[in-house]
């Protein structure tokens, strides 16, 4: 079986009540259907391997479909919740992979729901403040105070705020280490679970991963409702309004690469003309953003919130500060508000690698793993 083709890692003692989670889920297999969780989940031994319980952990969207279509969730005395048991296993296997200490790692583990949602609020806060006034701080002692609140217009005015060189290399290199450390962490995970490298170069596999990652294989139309209270709100809005999330962040990026295309080959500087390409992908890439961090900031979690919401309010806070910007780069709060979106922006690359963005980037090479498995079985 998969879970035995190699012996990388040692065994992961579970808690007693995620071991009973996983023993009763590998024996009903009712809820194969919704995601590729179940399916790995029957491939593998009781005894679970360290890899082996990344992959599951990190297999699941928590899209609350097994929950709402399980006979054994809570008030039944099982109290069966495969995401919540596997969410606390995902954190424990991320700091393993990425052999990091995590930003927050000198208060108390998470070992709650609850525990995890304080500890990342408390980190998300610190590091917003923490790199907004640095950022402020750098702005007044290059250029002096006069500079925030002065009106700069013109091809360039950004850089007389702060100087375009550091920004041109601050961020690049702060995402060249963010994906050396991803990378690091992922060939870990694939050489744990039994492959080799040469498993990632099909290209049939890598196309149904895609389609793991994005989106659970079933879909829980027809299924009876017993599990949760309605007011909890159904888990398709969630999955849904991630997705509009991670479209909005996308067009940023494309809006990133659009300008410093303008700049580098174009000999146009920032602040761009409303209309153009830049501003305008921006825009829409914010405004998707903006709306779906909304409503995922409302929805309650069944399970209660376990962290996701200060990642979500970050970029929810640097979307309508980019937008700010945009709108009022002609006035003399340019200045401050530059800095702050700057801020704002370090601060994201400081959460990113050790959150939610290292659960996706993990989440894919689990996905590569469990199709390649199903198409040799």
């Amino acid at each position: 079986m998969p879970g035995n083709h190699s012996s990388l890692t040692p065994q992961l003692p579970l808690e007693a009540s995620q071991s009973a989670t996983l023993r009763a889920c590998a024996a009903c297999r009712q809820c194969e259907a919704y995601c590729a969780v179940f399916p790995a989940l029957a491939t593998r031994d009781a005894d679970r391997r360290e890899a082996d319980v990344a992959l599951l952990s990190h297999l699941c969207h928590d899209c609350g479909c097994c929950r709402e279509a399980c006979q054994y969730a809570d008030p039944h005395p099982f109290a069966v919740d495969m995401p919540a048991s596997l969410f606390p296993l995902a954190a424990a296997a991320r700091k393993r992979l990425l052999a990091l200490p995590l930003p927050g790692s000198f208060v108390p583990a998470a070992r709650t729901p609850h525990d995890a949602a304080r500890h990342a609020w408390f980190s998300t806060i610190a590091a917003a403040l923490v790199c907004v006034a640095l950022v402020f701080g750098a702005a007044l002692a290059l250029n002096g105070p006069e500079t925030l609140f002065t009106r700069h217009l013109g091809s360039g005015a950004f850089y007389e705020v702060l100087p375009r060189t550091a920004l041109m290399l601050l961020f690049p290199l702060a995402a060249l280490a963010i994906a050396t450390l991803w990378g690091w962490g992922a060939v870990r995970l694939w050489r744990e679970l039994g492959a080799n490298l040469r498993g990632l170069r099909s290209i049939p596999s890598h196309y149904r991963a895609i389609k793991v990652f994005l989106q659970p294989q079933g879909s829980p139309t027809g299924v009876k409702h017993g599990a949760l209270p309605p007011e909890l709100g159904f888990s398709g809005r969630r999955r849904f309004f991630r997705h509009v999330v991670g479209y909005g962040v996308l067009l940023v990026l494309l809006a990133f690469i659009l300008g410093f295309i303008e700049e580098n080959f174009m000999g146009r500087y920032a602040p761009f003309p409303l209309l153009s390409g830049p501003v305008v992908v921006a825009s829409l890439g914010a405004l998707l953003v903006i709306a779906g961090s909304c409503v995922l900031l409302s929805l309650r979690s069944p399970q209660g919130e376990r962290g996701g919401a200060s990642f979500v309010f970050l970029l929810l806070l640097l979307s309508l500060s980019g937008l700010a910007l945009i709108a009022f780069y002609e006035t003399h709060a340019m200045g401050s508000l530059l800095c702050l979106h700057v801020g704002l922006l370090l601060a994201l690359f400081t959460r990113l690698p050790f959150a939610e963005g290292a659960d996706g980037f993990f989440r894919y090479i689990a996905a590569l793993r469990f199709i390649q498995e199903r198409r040799r079985a």
